[in-house]
């Protein structure tokens, strides 16, 4: 069992998360049909109609905040209104509306991928040596805070070693249950002949 240094397991970890998509379903669907809006080369009155939406529309808002996340990640330049949009919500000047009620109620499935990304990130470090939790006897690292380490430095909100075993532990439970534990294992194998750990 080789030994690793905690940089080269978070590097690991982030480039075992490529991909990862932390919001959930509604959020992206509606940022999906934005970056199409801009793909399209949709004009400025549609994309400030879409701005002065977001005004009234906490789902609308957060996925202008998700398309504004994406395509500065990318170097991607935003359209003037989406910009403007952005600048004020950063600098406090723009107010998110209320959600609706239920709206941040998450759906089965909602974070399923996601789960499934840490899970393989978890799993694929500890394939390669590395415990997942924290050993009392050692301050070796450990898989849970290498991931929560990657996820933190990808701008995720799960950013806490005890988040990462949490949703490990709950979808190890979900695949379980369903019987996709085979599915799962083949999915991580092929993981970690990628990843190189």
């Amino acid at each position: 069992m080789r030994s690793i240094e905690f940089q080269a397991a978070v590097d690991a970890a982030r480039k075992a998360l490529d991909g990862i998509e932390t919001s959930p379903g509604k959020v992206r669907v509606e940022a999906a049909d934005i970056v199409r809006m801009i793909s399209d080369g949709a004009d400025d009155n549609a994309l400030a109609a879409l701005v002065e939406r977001s005004s009234a529309d906490a789902l609308c808002w957060d996925a202008l905040a998700h398309v504004c996340a994406i395509e500065m990640r990318n170097g991607k330049p935003l359209p003037a209104p989406i910009a403007e949009w952005a600048a004020r919500a950063l600098t406090g000047q723009g107010q998110k509306p209320p959600r609706p009620k239920g709206h941040n109620r998450s759906r089965a499935g909602d974070y399923l991928v996601r789960d499934l990304h840490i899970y393989d990130a978890v799993m694929a470090l500890a394939a390669s040596g590395i415990q997942p939790g924290k050993n009392e006897t050692t301050d070796s690292i450990n898989a849970y805070e290498a991931v929560a380490e990657a996820l933190r430095l990808m701008g995720s909100s799960i950013t806490s070693p005890s988040a990462v075993k949490t949703i490990c532990q709950k979808f190890n439970r979900q695949t379980q249950g369903a019987g996709l534990t085979r599915l799962v294992t083949g999915h991580i194998a092929r993981k970690v002949q990628s990843t190189g750990v």
